[in-house]
């Protein structure tokens, strides 16, 4: 053990068996979001989106818990959670947008294309 560093450690659970409901929270909720993602954008951006919302709200649910502790020790730890779960929130956002933007330039650019050919099909014709 270092000196200084029980200081700097997480405190006790907020609730009875807190870890064992995060962790529960935690297996539904990032595979769930992750399917979302997928389903309602696509790709490895909206998985991953989905992924990093999914476990932005369970943060946010931790940092909840802590906050209505009470106590000092809890309140530092809700506002650490509340931090990473803004940061997630923001990048899943980001992450979701980039996918969706992907998605239709992909699709303006496929539909070019295809009218290109359509186009020189056509005159090179009869």
């Amino acid at each position: 053990s270092y000196p200084g560093v029980a200081q700097y450690a997480s405190p006790t659970p907020a609730l009875p068996q807190e870890g064992a409901h995060m962790l529960g929270l935690s297996l539904l909720a990032i595979p769930a979001g992750s399917y979302a993602g997928y389903k309602l954008v696509g790709g490895v951006l909206g998985t991953l989106a989905g992924g990093l919302a999914g476990a932005a709200g369970v943060n946010l649910v931790r940092a909840v818990a802590y906050y209505r502790e009470g106590s000092q020790d809890g309140r530092r730890e809700a506002v650490a959670s509340g931090f990473y779960a803004a940061a997630g929130f923001a990048l899943a956002g980001y992450l979701w947008y980039k996918a969706s933007s992907d998605k239709r330039v992909g699709a303006s650019a496929s539909t070019d294309s295809f009218a290109k050919s359509e186009y020189l099909v056509r005159r090179a014709g009869p």
